[in-house]
């Protein structure tokens, strides 16, 4: 009868082992089920690699040995560290969530090694620039496992851009520039001077211009740049403003620095005058019949340079219909326009 053993025996990898047992008379030990020797000694199995390994083991009684029991000897893989995404990289003071890992009856760690293991995710925090480390296990069949590292990095904040301009500015849009730094993200947003409601226009940009369109004419616009290190606004603004063209502005027909519009043409009783100069002095406005006689004048003083308009309202009422023209003259400089009377 061969000897009475227990079987299935366990160990976790690496972990340390006794000898075999088993119940009978001079007991013989071997590793292969028929043949081979038998050894009076117990082996004690090896817990090094992970696996299922056969020993058998026989009696003798009265000089006849007896058939071979077989003990099996089980090892089950040591707990794994859990698997992590390391580095983790966040923008200062922007919003963290959780950290995560993939394992079984995970513990977080604040050290390496000792310490008291949470099992809440901790989430990082993000108010200073810098690195931390995170370490998280997990439990299974063999017990706790060795930690996994999790590197949250918190990159500073980039300092605001500067030299805010805008340019090709026109009725209904413009071109914002500013100067920053390559590899930020940046944040453009906008709203009308009057208004507390900002209009988010790009995010996320890296390039250092944007045009801005569907504006309303002559009016006055804030805009704004944030910068950030990820592709997410921050609040660290920097802001600047810029005015639309009007329609008249936009029309000017320019010569010799001066720079003449009347619309609509043929004129009503809405009919604007918009002029600029490009230098100060004496301005006369004055309007001709189409024999060059003088028949109104509607300006004369001092100017400085800048855009001026004149509503017409109900000037010319009196005068029949036709054709006339309006000269403007600063110094030896002046510009003339037709316009017709219905």
């Amino acid at each position: 009868i061969a000897p009475t053993v227990t079987t299935p025996v366990t160990y976790c990898q690496n972990a340390t082992a006794t000898a075999l047992t088993a119940t009978g008379t001079n007991l013989l030990w071997y590793t292969v089920a028929a043949g081979g020797t038998g050894s009076a000694t117990a082996p004690t199995p090896s817990t090094t690699t992970a696996g299922a390994t056969n020993y058998y083991v026989s009696q003798s009684t009265n000089g006849c040995e007896s058939p071979r029991a077989l003990i099996v000897v089980t090892i089950n893989p040591a707990t794994s560290a859990p698997s992590v995404t390391s580095p983790i990289t966040y923008c200062q003071n922007a919003t963290a969530a959780a950290l995560n890992a993939t394992g079984t009856n995970l513990r977080w760690y604040t050290t390496v090694t000792g310490g008291t293991g949470s099992a809440i995710a901790p989430i990082p925090v993000t108010a200073n620039a810098g690195s931390i480390s995170y370490y998280v296990s997990q439990t299974g069949a063999c017990g706790e496992g060795p930690r996994a590292t999790i590197v949250v990095t918190v990159t500073p904040t980039p300092v605001p851009v500067t030299a805010l301009s805008s340019s090709n500015i026109t009725l209904t849009s413009a071109v914002l520039s500013w100067t920053g730094q390559a590899g930020n993200f940046y944040t453009v947003e906008y709203k009308e001077a009057t208004s507390g409601n900002w209009i988010i226009a790009a995010a996320g940009i890296t390039q250092n211009t944007f045009t801005v369109n569907s504006l309303t004419a002559e009016t006055n616009y804030d805009w704004r740049v944030s910068t950030n290190c990820a592709n997410s606004p921050t609040t660290n603004f920097a802001q600047a403003t810029f005015k639309t063209k009007d329609a008249f502005t936009s029309n000017l027909i320019v010569a010799q620095g001066i720079g003449i519009n009347i619309s609509p043409n043929p004129i009503t009783s809405a009919t604007k005058l918009t002029y600029s100069l490009t230098q100060n002095g004496q301005v006369s406005i004055v309007v001709y019949n189409s024999k060059a006689q003088i028949v109104k004048v509607l300006l004369n003083g001092n100017r400085n340079a800048g855009v001026y308009s004149l509503n017409f309202d109900n000037a010319f009422n009196s005068m029949s219909g036709g054709t006339y023209y309006l000269r403007i003259q600063q110094g030896n400089s002046s510009n003339s326009i037709p316009f017709i009377k219905p």
